[in-house]
């Protein structure tokens, strides 16, 4: 049986991840019909299809499908997906008593490269060095790139100096960094290298560059800009799949500023390769609370994006036999009628997770209007019960198409 878990606040561009029980199923809040008919999986989140793809280094990683709501356990370790969802690297950390010293020939770090249809390893290396939680597999599954400390003989060094690098899926070190700039990164799709540094020149100014030529490592910079004020840092940077276009999550709270940090105090902004500004916010939220808008994730043809608004309250009123969202009613008492219209209830101080298209200018979040492209994300439990659904923004949330 699923349960709801806690919210996640909503901002400029947005993400989300899978919030799972114990048991790997999707958390949420159940609502049965009033008239007792099951609602169909099929259709149940519109015309949205694929999977999300969720990490978490406590119960592993798991795919959540769109239209059946069917969760599919992958990995007890951390997996991180192709775009298209055919290959992930599954990552195990294995370092003695969870301390930070890694030196021991006995703590480690093994990282597997699989097809994800057979489950059959394609690469496979390990490693004892440090490295931190965002890891990008190349499109055609044949590079990782990830942040990873130097070898160090120092136990009090082993974590330090994590350089932005590449590896082979058998463990050849392609390329590693100059410095420590690299705060965020991903590959384009045509399998380019593209990333978000501080500037040399200015630490207040960040930039973006992409590989000039796949597996040339030479760098151009696309843009430009300053730090806004309120920002600590950058995280989650994603590029679409047309590869005209980002997001990157803003964090605003400098003691939360770590992806594997749970709700962090962030907004996320949506904007091409060659333009980005403070105005480019994607979503507002209108309560003054602070913006915890987490993970954000593209869907496989870049015309939506994945998001968890953290702090709305009340219900989703959900026709059973059209399958459409009639309305979102900031009273969180339980409404149903005698055409078959039941309502999903989020209760107070619990979140839900939305799509929403990409060329939407300062959503209000929680919407305040549904439609067929601004919905939250459902699941259909059976026998006529119908849940919203959460994604914890553990780590990196990826949408893929489905894989058979």
């Amino acid at each position: 049986m699923l349960k709801t878990q806690l919210p996640i606040t909503l901002l400029l561009l947005s993400v989300l991840s899978l919030g799972c029980t114990e048991a790997g199923t999707p958390t949420n809040t159940t609502t049965p019909t009033s008239n007792g008919s099951t609602a169909t999986a099929v259709g149940i989140n519109g015309i949205h299809t694929g999977e999300i793809w969720t990490v978490n280094p406590f119960s592993g990683s798991k795919r959540f499908n769109l239209q059946t709501s069917q969760t599919v356990k992958v990995s007890d370790g951390l997996a991180y997906p192709t775009r298209d969802g055919s290959t992930f690297v599954e990552v195990f950390v294995d370092h003695e008593n969870n301390t930070n010293c890694i030196l021991d020939s006995d703590n480690f770090s093994t990282f597997n490269v699989r097809d994800t249809r057979t489950g059959s390893v394609l690469g496979s290396f390990k490693t004892n060095s440090d490295f931190s939680s965002e890891v990008r597999l190349s499109p055609d599954g044949e590079q990782i790139a990830l942040k990873i400390a130097q070898a160090s003989t120092d136990c009090e060094d082993s974590g330090k100096n994590r350089r932005f690098s590449v590896f082979s899926k058998n463990g050849e070190q392609l390329y590693r960094h100059f410095d420590e700039s690299v705060v965020s990164f991903d590959w384009h799709p045509d399998g380019r290298l593209v990333f978000v540094n501080v500037s040399s020149l200015d630490a207040n100014r960040y930039e973006l560059q992409i590989e000039s030529t796949p597996g040339s490592h030479m760098f151009d910079t696309l843009l430009s800009w300053d730090r806004a004020s309120d920002v600590t840092g950058y995280i989650g940077f994603r590029v679409g799949p047309t590869g005209a276009d980002a997001v990157i999550e803003e964090v605003i709270d400098s003691a939360a500023g770590l992806s594997g940090v749970k709700w962090r105090d962030s907004r996320v902004r949506h904007f091409t390769l060659f333009e980005i500004a403070n105005e480019s916010a994607m979503f507002v939220h209108e309560d003054g609370n602070k913006p915890r808008v987490n993970a954000p994730a593209f869907s496989p043809d870049g015309q939506h994006i994945l998001v968890t608004e953290g702090y709305s309250q009340g219900s989703v009123v959900f026709n059973a036999t059209s399958l459409e969202i009639d309305s979102f009613d900031f009273n969180p008492a339980l409404e149903t009628d005698e055409l078959g219209t039941f309502s999903v209830l989020s209760a107070a101080s619990q979140h839900m997770s939305y799509i929403v298209p990409v060329n939407q200018k300062l959503q209000p979040m929680p919407p305040r209007q549904y439609s067929a492209n601004i919905r939250p994300v459902l699941a259909n439990q059976g026998d006529g019960v119908v849940s919203t659904v959460l994604f914890e923004p553990l780590r990196t949330i990826t949408w893929t198409p489905v894989i058979d």
